[in-house]
């Protein structure tokens, strides 16, 4: 960290929830400390003297950060997040593309941001998105499928990223893979 700055910012709970997941998810370390007033020379006073100091070390959650989501906003019926996860279109989705064969690779990468984006806000574990696994689990698997870190790309996700990055014309989507 030898070009980094010191910033203070006025944050709501929601922006620094979607600030530590930004962090999290460029794998960069945030070093942060909330404080209450400035000093007379403009040094923040520290609201917690329990909590380490810039260069002690900290202890940090291994569980990423939940974005919570927003009360006035309607729940998505594919993803569940309110709003939906596609509603605040991100920089790395690109404009698109028309259709070609390389497109199924460029999907992949967006759809691992999808999912990491998901898992941020908590989705994977909302009851709604529990019985709809297992309802498509129990309808597409006869036989018993060691599942790990495997979910359901909502349709919503699946739907915009398709129409940027389309297939050639008569090649079908592969779909959900469970192995």
């Amino acid at each position: 960290m030898s070009d980094s700055k010191v910033l203070q910012i006025t944050l709501t709970i929601e922006q620094e929830a979607g600030i530590r997941a930004f962090f999290a998810h460029s794998g960069w370390e945030l070093d942060a400390e909330e404080v209450n007033s400035l000093t007379q020379t403009g040094t923040p006073t520290r609201d917690r003297e329990d909590e380490p100091r810039r260069g002690e070390q900290s202890v940090t959650s291994a569980e990423p950060p939940v974005i919570p989501d927003d009360p006035e906003a309607s729940q998505c019926r594919f993803c569940f997040c309110k709003p939906c996860v596609t509603h605040n279109r991100q920089m790395w989705l690109g404009r698109g593309q028309n259709p070609r064969a390389g497109n199924n690779l460029v999907r992949k990468d967006k759809y691992k941001k999808f999912w990491k984006m998901l898992n941020d806000r908590g989705a994977w574990t909302q009851p709604d998105y529990i019985s709809k696994k297992e309802r498509t689990l129990s309808r597409n698997c006869r036989e018993e499928l060691a599942i790990t870190k495997r979910e359901i790309m909502p349709d919503c996700v699946l739907e915009l990223v398709r129409s940027l990055y389309p297939n050639p014309k008569g090649v079908p989507y592969m779909g959900h893979k469970w192995m």
